[in-house]
């Protein structure tokens, strides 16, 4: 199991915890240098006196630069042919379909039909083929007219251990659709992978910052509230980072070669998987509420079905007297 950590300014780990009154507390992992955990009196609990860690603040500093670039059908295009196009390839798969076509142009015949039948096509959706401009995942081609289509250029950097930037601003020439933030604080962000059944805790892993660099292809159905989002297999998002692993309760440090180097590796393999033929699908909600807000409406106006009408209530009138009358 993965569990979350705070690291204090000596090194100390400090775990949360909440008791049955729903009092939380910080009482303490693993001491700094500390072989086993230990035994010393958890701190006094939220209300009494500042906890050591506290609870927000973990990232120290946040860039976030987003270039838009909305993608337009090509030229001499109409929309309502280019509506047209993708609604009589929705039931047709592209990936497969351009792939195969690659294969047939670049191999013999007989070595091109061996490697259609053979290769699975997530390795299918890797080959060096060139998808059309107005391309869209199937699940948005039912209504193209209502999908926005995005080219994104994120460069996204995190901070936990200081304020200080990871570049220069001045020559990321930032503009209106950067934003950056900061916060003063001592605490530092670690993750502890606990041993459960019997086997052993691995150690932990304290992230000191994140740098991405990305461009990436986003379409967004604006009415059914729905985001695909495709790396670009020509220009692979870019991952650097600096963490600490430390093995076990003794916490052994790996050499940095494994750290920050073959972990970032890794992590932009994964990300690379998400392409067009495989987007990252993001559900969000349009009108903004929250799912127990849209149940408590639901609720609300099924109740209202249900419920037949009140009778209308009875009204006693003044008796009329003989002048009136």
């Amino acid at each position: 199991s993965l569990e979350v950590l705070r690291m204090d300014g000596e090194g100390r780990l400090w775990r949360k915890k909440v008791d049955a009154d729903g009092d939380a507390r910080y009482e303490e992992a693993f001491g700094a240098g500390c072989a086993l955990p230990c035994a010393h009196a958890p701190p006094p609990a939220f209300g009494e006196e500042p906890p050591p860690v506290g609870a927000r603040g973990l990232i120290k500093r946040f860039t976030c630069r987003v270039d838009t670039r909305v993608i337009k059908p090509e030229k001499g295009v109409s929309a309502a042919e280019a509506r047209r196009r993708h609604q009589e390839t929705q039931e047709v798969d592209l990936v497969t379909l351009y792939a195969d076509k690659y294969l047939e142009d670049t191999y013999p015949s007989l070595l091109a039909k061996c490697m259609q039948r053979a290769i699975p096509r997530r390795l299918k959706a890797t080959l060096d083929f060139d998808y059309p401009s107005d391309f869209m995942p199937r699940a948005m081609r039912d209504k193209p007219l209502e999908v926005l289509a995005l080219d994104l250029d994120m460069d996204l950097a995190m901070r936990f251990d200081s304020t200080e930037p990871l570049f220069d601003l001045n020559e990321m020439n930032l503009g209106g659709f950067s934003s950056i933030a900061q916060m003063e604080n001592d605490a530092r962000l670690v993750f502890f992978v606990r041993g459960d059944n019997g086997f052993p805790s691995l150690g932990t892993l304290e992230l000191r910052s994140l740098r991405v660099e990305a461009n990436a292809l986003a379409w967004w159905d604006v009415f059914d509230g729905a985001i695909d989002l495709a790396f670009k297999k020509d220009d692979p998002p870019r991952i650097a980072w600096d963490i600490e692993v430390a093995l076990g309760h003794a916490r052994l440090p790996l050499p940095d070669c494994i750290e920050d180097t073959f972990l970032a590796w890794l992590t932009g393999t994964v990300m690379r998987s998400f392409n067009r033929a495989y987007p990252l699908h993001i559900a969000i909600d349009p009108a903004g509420a929250s799912s127990s807000e849209r149940e408590e409406q639901d609720g609300e106006a099924a109740g209202g079905e249900a419920c037949s009408a009140p009778a209308p209530a009875a009204v006693e009138l003044p008796p009329i007297s003989e002048a009136e009358q």
